[in-house]
């Protein structure tokens, strides 16, 4: 099952924004400078076909069957690489290949 959980109308507009995803206890975050439900479909469709390039995402998805997706942040254009940083600091999210998103 996958559950998304938006706020209000804003998902269908082209805002810079930081997501998470959960899977059981695991956490991912991401980011995107296009439309947030543009990239969360993206994650979604590959999941479904068992192609994600995330494979600790991909793994555990197929484990457990349930992701979860939130937006917790629209930051500015400017600031997406320096926001995503800020929230995988503050989470420490174990899904996430890179810790460190400036160098990416």
């Amino acid at each position: 099952m996958i559950e998304i959980l938006w706020e209000s109308d804003l998902y269908d507009r082209t805002f810079p924004a930081i997501y998470e995803i959960h899977i059981g206890e695991h956490i991912y975050i991401g980011s995107t400078k296009r439309n947030a439900k543009a990239r969360i479909t993206e994650h979604i469709r590959l999941l479904k076909l068992n192609k994600h390039y995330n494979r600790n995402m991909q793994t555990w998805f197929n484990e457990i069957g349930v992701a979860s997706f939130f937006v917790i942040e629209y930051p500015d254009l400017d600031r997406v690489v320096e926001r995503e940083q800020f929230w995988i600091n503050k989470k420490n999210p174990d899904i996430n290949i890179i810790q460190n998103v400036a160098n990416y």
